[in-house]
């Protein structure tokens, strides 16, 4: 268990609430999810648990609790002793789509903490059509996004804007999400067009969906959660159907849909092809912490794109 984890929990135990220590943490709220059912995996006992006054540390938590508090006074002081020597550092702000973030953010934290890189680093989550804007706006120098292939080709001629450099990262597809329990989980494929039958669950209000066209938005139903962990919990209990690209589902988020089937779609209204893209701002230089980070994410991409065509050959051997 990382020792600053120990300050995270420590904040849910005091506000009794995972959101409300996310946005004290300035993390996501799926990320530190994530690093809470890790922290319980590894202790091996339940931390926390859900109650009417929110959430709520168990017995066998309370005592976790004490020993957590003494060992984060500790942590606080060699970040105080590490601050003395890394000031003016520069903090390292990447803004994520939820759908990535899921999956990414412990792993670049890792990387992050083991590089041993000087200042902060801030996750935050926001959709994929606020990240440029938000790049240009100082927000942040580095967002990782979902984008199409012609959106990626209005950028590198010229129609989109010159000051946003674009690198794609991974080819992905964009899938259909239920429970194991639902209708349709013996799927393998489904006609995108049936979709408007099923109550939505989504993460964004998706008027025109760079796969989906405008095809959510003929849904009877359609609810916009603030986390995908929201989102999950209304697939699998309400038997709401959702979207997700098949990147989400691999990696550390694969634990998170045990429980659920994914289904391949056809005859949506635009190609189904995302790629997975680092946006920067080509005008301004990316500080010497960035440029390490940066690295760090194009080689883990390499990595996740090679696994990818070595499932895709080993599917084709079986078939």
């Amino acid at each position: 268990m990382k020792l600053e984890h120990f300050h995270y929990l420590l904040e849910i135990h005091r506000f009794h609430s995972i959101s409300a220590a996310s946005r004290k943490l300035h993390i996501g709220q799926t990320t530190l999810s994530a690093i809470v059912k890790a922290a319980e995996e590894e202790a091996g006992f339940q931390i926390f648990q859900r109650a009417p006054e929110g959430v709520l540390t168990t017995s066998a938590g309370e005592k976790f609790m004490t020993l957590a508090w003494e060992i984060n006074l500790q942590y606080e002081k060699l970040m105080a002793l590490k601050r003395r020597t890394t000031a003016g550092a520069p903090s390292i702000n990447v803004l994520m789509a939820p759908t990535i973030s899921v999956r990414l953010s412990i792993p670049l934290l890792e990387q992050f903490y083991r590089l041993n890189i000087p200042g902060g680093l801030s996750l935050e989550e926001c959709s994929s059509e606020d990240i440029p804007g938000f790049i240009l706006e100082h927000r942040a120098n580095i967002g990782l996004l979902y984008l199409s292939g012609d959106t990626i080709c209005q950028f590198r001629h010229g129609s989109g804007n010159p000051a946003l450099s674009i690198k794609p990262l991974l080819e992905d597809s964009l899938y259909l999400l239920v429970s194991k329990n639902h209708p349709l989980a013996g799927l393998r494929e489904i006609d995108a067009r049936s979709i408007p039958l099923e109550r939505l669950a989504t993460i964004k209000l998706m008027k025109n969906d760079m796969v989906l066209g405008s095809l959510p938005s003929l849904c009877p139903s359609v609810t916009s959660f603030a986390d995908m962990s929201a989102m999950y919990q209304a697939i699998q209990n309400q038997g709401m159907v959702g979207f997700i690209p098949g990147f989400s589902a691999g990696g550390e988020s694969a634990e998170d849909i045990r429980d659920f089937s994914m289904i391949s779609l056809k005859n949506t209204e635009h190609p189904n092809q995302l790629y997975l893209c680092m946006v920067t701002c080509s005008d301004r230089k990316l500080k010497h912490q960035e440029e390490v980070l940066a690295t760090c994410i194009r080689r883990y991409f390499r990595t996740v794109s090679r696994r990818k065509d070595n499932d895709q050959e080993e599917a084709v051997h079986e078939d």
